[in-house]
């Protein structure tokens, strides 16, 4: 409850003070929780090419519009607040060609 004076607000009353985009969902299964075609947001990458932001936080690497998301960032130079409620334990409990292909792929960019 962030800034909220410990009550429950609106997308517009949490929002009002930053500036903010909507982007168009072209996912046929719209839903953050659909892995991993539930955010299917295009104009991420032309967002983050042309917004000279700061950062960009991303929650996860869950659905499609993250992931173009992380590419635009790296692309572009823009830093990542990368957010996750995954803990390392979890990673032994994945099947071991799940974390060799995690191991190869993220080696590169971290």
């Amino acid at each position: 409850m962030y800034q909220t004076k410990g009550k429950i607000v609106n997308e517009v009353e949490l929002l009002g003070s930053y500036n903010y985009k909507f982007l168009k969902n072209y996912s046929p299964f719209p839903s953050y929780l659909n892995w991993p075609f539930g955010l299917i947001n295009f104009g991420i990458w032309e967002e983050i090419k042309n917004g000279k932001f700061d950062a960009v936080s991303l929650q996860s690497w869950a659905n499609l519009t993250w992931w173009l998301a992380f590419f635009a960032c790296l692309k572009f130079d823009t830093p990542i607040l990368f957010m996750t409620d995954s803990n390392i334990l979890s990673v032994s409990l994945k099947s071991k060609w799940k974390r060799k292909l995690k191991e190869i792929l993220l080696s590169r960019f971290f």
